[in-house]
C-alpha cells in the first residue's frame, strides 16, 4: 500500500481511537485552580459540590441558585466533582478539613461545616451564609467594592479560546468592568471545559433557548446578547438597565429572548446547513458501491433475513466509524484549543477537495483522483467474499477508513464550522443528526435489496449518476471551504 495511505489510515485510526476514548472515559480538562499557593484550601469560602449525573444534585440546584443571588457577597462556588480532577482534589480536601469521612454529593463545605443531601442542605445552608458572612463582616474583610452601596450586577459571559469574535469584544468588556466595578461578570470557557459547556446549556434552558447559540454570548439580567455586534452595542445598555432595576427595588426579572442586533440567535450551526451538506454526502459513491458489490454477493443466495443483517452490520459499521470519527476529531481540537486552526485548515481542505472533485468531474473520465486506492479495493474485495455479518462489519469500518478522500472534505467542514463556535456538548446533537442522514441510502439499499430490487440494477443507478453525484459534492465542499474563511457562521 503506498506510504501516504498508510500514513492517512494511521492519522484517522488515532483520532478514531480518540473518539472511542472520549465516549467511555471522557477527557479530562484542566480547570483554574480553587486550591491555596500552599496547596491547602481556602479558609474563607462556600462550596457547593455535585456531579453532573447526579439527580440529587440537580433537584437542588435552583435553590442553590437561588442563593448565590440572595447573597451575591458569599461568591458560593459550584463545583463538578465527577468528571474534572482539579474540583475533586479540592472536594477531597474540604472533606478532610471539615472531618468528613463520607463522601458523597451534593454536599456544601465551609469551613468546619459540612451539609449534605436534599433535605439538610435547604435545611441549615441559609444559617451557614449568614454565618460566613458574620465572620467575614467581624473579620474586616468587606464584601465585594461597588461603585453604589448594595449593588452588585451578575453577568454570565460565555466564550472560547481562539475564536475570533471573542478576542473582538475582549477590550471593550475589560474596559466596562473597570468602569462599572459593580458588574461581577462570571467568564466562563466553553471549548475546553466540559464543567462549562454543562453550565452553558443549562443556563440557555433557563432562559428558553432552544439551539444552544454561538459565541461570544452573555447572559444578563433579563436578556442574552449573543454575538459580537450584540455585546458591542447593547452590553452597556444592559448594564445600566440592570442597575436601575437593582436599585429601584424590583426583583422581577422575566427571562426573555436573545437580543441579537439583527443577527441571527444562532450564529454557527442551524439543522438545514447540516443535513443538506449530509445528504449530498449520503451518496457517496465509495461507501454505495461497497455495500452494492457486497449485496450483488450474496443476493442470489442469501434469504431477506441474511440481506438485512450483512447490509444492516455494514451500515452500523459505517455510521459508528463516522461518529466516532468526529467525536474524536471535535475532542482533539477543542481539547488542544486549536479551534480558529482548525476551522482553517478545515476550509482549506474542503476547497482543495472540492476544487479537485471538480476538475475530475470536468476531465470526464472513468477514473478519479478521490478514490479508494487500488491496493484498498484488493483488501475490501477478500472481505466481501467473505459475505459474513462480522466481515460485513469490518467491511464498513475499511469503507470509511479508505474511503474518506471520496468526501471527507464535506464532513470535515462541518467539523470546522461547528469548532468556530460550539463546544463538543451544543455539537453533539449536530454530529448525530449528520450522520444519520448520511447513512439513510445505506439504509434504504439495503431494504430495497432486501424486498426485491436487484442490487445490479441499484449499481446501475448508481453508476449512471455517479459524475453528477460528485459534481454536487464537489460544489458543496466548495462553499462550505468559502463560507468558513469569509467567517459567516463564527
Amino acid at each position: 500500500m503506498d506510504t501516504t495511505i498508510k500514513i492517512a489510515i494511521t492519522a484517522l485510526a488515532l483520532v478514531f481511537v480518540a473518539g472511542i476514548a472520549v465516549v467511555f472515559f471522557g477527557i479530562p480538562v484542566q480547570q483554574d485552580s480553587h486550591l491555596n499557593d500552599d496547596g491547602g484550601v481556602p479558609t474563607d469560602a462556600i462550596y457547593f459540590f455535585y456531579g453532573t449525573e447526579c439527580p440529587h444534585c440537580h433537584d437542588i440546584m435552583p435553590f442553590i441558585e437561588n442563593m448565590k443571588k440572595k447573597y451575591p457577597d458569599a461568591h458560593i462556588q459550584v463545583l463538578e466533582v465527577w468528571h474534572n480532577e482539579t474540583n475533586e482534589q479540592l472536594y477531597i480536601q474540604a472533606n478532610a478539613a471539615a472531618g468528613v469521612t463520607r463522601y458523597g454529593v451534593p454536599e456544601v463545605v465551609a469551613g468546619k461545616t459540612a451539609l449534605s443531601g436534599t433535605i439538610e442542605i435547604p435545611a441549615k445552608f441559609e444559617g451557614v451564609i449568614q454565618d460566613y458572612l458574620d465572620r467575614k463582616s467581624k473579620s474586616g474583610i468587606q464584601p465585594v467594592d461597588t461603585s453604589l452601596p448594595g449593588t452588585t450586577i451578575r453577568a454570565t459571559y460565555f466564550y472560547g479560546d481562539g475564536c475570533e469574535h471573542c478576542e473582538k469584544v475582549k477590550p471593550l468588556i475589560e474596559a466596562l468592568q473597570q468602569k462599572y466595578p459593580e458588574l461581577n461578570l462570571e467568564k466562563l470557557e466553553l471549548w475546553s471545559n466540559q464543567t462549562n459547556q454543562q453550565r452553558y446549556v443549562e443556563v440557555c434552558q433557563q432562559y428558553a433557548l432552544g439551539t444552544p447559540p454561538g459565541i461570544p454570548v452573555i447572559f444578563i439580567g433579563d436578556q442574552a446578547l449573543v454575538g459580537e455586534p450584540a455585546i458591542k452595542n447593547r452590553l452597556e445598555e444592559r448594564i445600566l438597565a440592570e442597575k436601575e432595576r437593582i436599585v429601584s427595588g424590583n426583583t422581577t426579572m422575566v427571562k426573555t429572548v436573545p437580543v441579537t442586533n439583527g443577527t441571527t440567535v444562532a450564529n454557527s450551526l442551524t439543522p438545514p446547513m447540516v443535513i443538506v451538506p449530509a445528504l449530498v454526502d449520503s451518496f457517496n459513491p465509495c461507501a454505495l458501491s461497497v455495500l452494492i458489490f457486497l449485496l450483488i454477493s450474496i443476493a442470489a443466495a442469501a434469504n431477506r433475513r441474511r440481506i438485512l443483517l450483512i447490509g444492516g452490520s455494514y451500515t452500523a459499521a459505517v455510521f459508528l466509524f463516522h461518529i466516532l470519527l468526529g467525536i474524536g476529531i471535535f475532542s482533539v481540537v477543542s481539547f488542544s484549543g486549536i479551534s480558529k486552526i482548525f476551522s482553517l485548515a478545515g476550509a482549506a481542505v474542503a476547497l482543495l477537495l472540492g476544487i479537485i472533485t471538480l476538475a475530475d468531474v470536468a476531465r470526464n473520465r472513468d477514473n478519479f483522483i478521490l478514490s479508494v486506492p487500488t491496493s484498498g479495493k484488493g483488501l475490501m474485495a477478500r472481505y466481501i467474499r467473505l459475505a459474513s455479518v462480522p466481515a460485513a462489519f469490518i467491511l464498513g469500518v475499511l469503507a470509511g477508513l479508505l474511503g474518506f478522500s471520496c468526501t471527507g472534505g464535506i464532513y470535515i467542514s462541518i467539523l470546522a464550522l461547528m469548532g468556530t463556535s460550539l463546544s463538543l456538548t451544543a455539537g453533539l446533537p449536530y454530529l448525530l443528526l449528520y450522520n444519520i442522514v448520511f447513512v439513510l441510502p445505506l439504509v434504504l439499499v439495503t431494504l430495497l435489496v432486501a424486498y426485491g430490487l436487484s442490487p445490479e440494477r441499484a449499481e446501475t443507478w448508481r453508476s449512471e449518476h455517479k459524475r453528477g453525484l460528485r459534481l454536487a459534492i464537489g460544489m458543496i465542499m466548495v462553499v462550505l471551504g468559502i463560507v468558513i474563511f469569509l467567517g459567516w457562521f463564527g
